[in-house]
């Protein structure tokens, strides 16, 4: 394709969308709007999987350490623990410690403890697994693991809460995704069934277009270059309708970081922002392009 080509198919596009301002202002809108309301979901799904991802880090190991060896074999399991692949952080705590924690614990009721003589409590390593090992099934097997290291008495990790929390995870993740299909679907769907009406307000040039001999090519590309800037433009103005609504209302929710494990809402990453941009650039093509067939048909 020529030079002289590619400046007529530019002139032609920006030409029909002065021509038609009105219908082009309207169908740039209703994409806008459709991108809008599917960006707004997305802001939403983004921030609460970052809260699940926070609330996954409080998925933690305890081992107790067997109650009479001696230093040198706390120093060798902590060695042992250290050389794991699977943990990322160890957060020791002796014999001492854990009965005074366990004293202020109680409060006025500490003075109970006198009454036990010896420190009941064992020496505990608090174990941070990676992420990839948060799960029931990993657990478990790390579990058994380390109950098999010698000096330890018990290990501890919460298998009902970590269940009741990865089938949360799983729902809110198949939630989110069947949300984002019917959202993404309607979007498509109104898109085309817009860019159709701005087809068909455009259908006697087409009809002249043909009867002078233009080739379907040459009647596609101008529609498809109106799409293409139509879904550019209707993408940075629901870009910009989401900064507002983040900076106007969302910036300003302070949440209970114990209820909702979220301080503060937080915008979409870069990446997520182009890729909305792109995506609405796609549907102004796909759309021009279905609704041009149907006509062209």
């Amino acid at each position: 394709m020529g030079f002289q080509k590619i400046t007529y198919f530019l002139k032609e596009s920006f030409r029909n969308l002065r021509t038609k301002p009105v219908v082009s202002m309207v169908s740039t809108a209703i994409i806008s709007l459709s991108i809008f309301i599917f960006g707004l979901f997305l802001l939403i799904f983004v921030n609460f999987a970052g809260m699940f991802q926070r609330w996954s880090r409080h998925v933690a190991i305890d081992v107790y350490v067997a109650q009479g060896i001696d230093s040198q074999s706390v120093e060798d399991l902590f060695g042992r623990l250290r050389a794991l692949p699977e943990i990322i952080d160890i957060q020791f705590t002796s014999a001492e410690q854990a009965y005074e924690q366990f004293r202020k614990m109680l409060g006025p009721q500490a003075e109970l403890l006198d009454e036990l003589g010896a420190n009941p409590l064992p020496a505990s390593f608090r174990l941070t697994p990676a992420e990839q090992y948060r799960n029931t099934e990993s657990l478990a097997v790390l579990a058994q693991k380390l109950q098999r290291l010698p000096g330890v008495s018990e290990v501890r990790y919460g298998a009902k809460w970590v269940e009741r929390f990865q089938a949360i995870i799983q729902a809110f993740k198949m939630l989110g995704m069947v949300t984002g299909a019917i959202l993404l679907l309607a979007s498509v769907l109104i898109i085309s069934n817009t860019i159709r009406l701005t087809v068909y307000s455009r259908k006697e040039e087409i009809e002249i277009m043909r009867l002078v001999g233009a080739t379907e090519t040459f009647i596609r590309i101008p529609f498809f270059l109106e799409g293409l800037f139509q879904g550019f433009v209707a993408g940075l103005v629901a870009v910009c309708m989401l900064w507002v609504i983040y900076t106007l209302f969302l910036v300003n929710v302070n949440l209970p970081i114990g209820v909702f494990g979220i301080r503060q809402f937080i915008f979409l990453p870069s990446w997520l922002i182009m890729s909305i941009i792109a995506g609405a650039v796609a549907l102004g093509i796909i759309g021009s392009s279905v609704a041009l067939s149907r006509f062209m048909e």
